[in-house]
Order: structure tokens, then sequence, then C-alpha cells
């Protein structure tokens, strides 16, 4: 088998295309390169660790239910801090990704999670740090059930009409 060395990516930075509300404009959902997930690490580690050192009051108070919990900190946090991470991904500044309706939003993340392999990336996140630091990280649906348990008092109820 012939050894290829590259001597630059060529690598298609686009990995698919939302057409936006007004049904005339569309936009191109760029990949996840390494330059963008150091982006969000360094959003995350920064602004996320003041984010949830100001957010760690209201989440350990316990006079709160869990959902009064995520109430609280969701009115806490500022629609700049919010929309960060969609900004990042698409390139635009925050003011731009805040113009961005839900339905966009959500096609955005649509798109980037149809075409990134998430599940393989957290499994390779999670062997690397057992392998490197031997720290077990649970599943993500063991990791929120943890942290806000859901009382059985607590949970929605569907409404019935007759």
């Amino acid at each position: 088998m012939a050894k290829n060395n590259l001597k630059s990516l060529d690598i298609n930075d686009t990995i698919g295309q939302i057409t936006l509300t007004d049904g005339e404009t569309s936009i191109d959902v760029p990949r996840l390169s390494m330059s963008k997930i150091i982006q969000i690490v360094k959003f995350i580690g920064t602004d996320g660790i003041r984010i949830y050192k100001q957010m760690r009051e209201l989440l350990m108070d316990d006079e709160l239910s869990t959902f009064d919990r995520i109430i609280a900190v969701i009115d806490e946090l500022k629609e700049d801090q919010v929309i960060r991470v969609v900004a990042i991904i698409l390139g635009v500044e925050d003011k731009e990704a805040l113009k961005l309706d839900l339905n966009e939003v959500l096609d955005v993340l649509i798109i980037l999670s149809e075409n990134t392999n998430l599940d393989k990336t957290f499994t390779q996140v999670r062997t690397l740090a057992k392998a490197m630091f031997k720290v077990e990280i649970p599943d993500f649906q063991a990791l929120m059930q943890e942290r806000f348990p859901v009382a059985p008092e607590e949970e929605p109820q569907a409404e019935v009409s007759a």
C-alpha cells in the first residue's frame, strides 16, 4: 500500500446549509474544526467556569425545586452567553447569531449532529480521560440524573381534557 504524505489538508469546510425563515437567504454550516473546538473549550473553560461560579449558589439551594433551580439559572444567564457556542460554530459575532430564530439555531445543531460522529467523540474523550488521568467520565444521561434528580412529585404530568 502506498504511503501518502500530506503537504496540506484539503478539507471541505461546509457540512450543510440551512435556509433562513425568510425562505430566500441561506447560510453554510461549517464543520467543527479544531480551531472551533478550541474556541468552544476556551469559552467553557473561562466564561463557563465564571458562569458556573455565579450559578453554583442557585444550583445548590435546597429550598428550590429542581425546576425552580433551572429557571433561576436560565434567568441569570445573559443572551450572548447562551448563544456564544452557536456563534463560534457559525463563525459569526454573538450579535449576528442572536438574530437567528429558534428553528434556524436548531437546524444548525441538527446539521452539526447529523454530520459529526458525536458518540465516537464522547467515547474517545471518556477513553482518553481514563487512560491519561484514571478518571471515569459518566455518560451524559447518568450525569444529568445524578446532578438533577427528578422527584416523583416533580415529574411533569400530561394535561387531559374531557
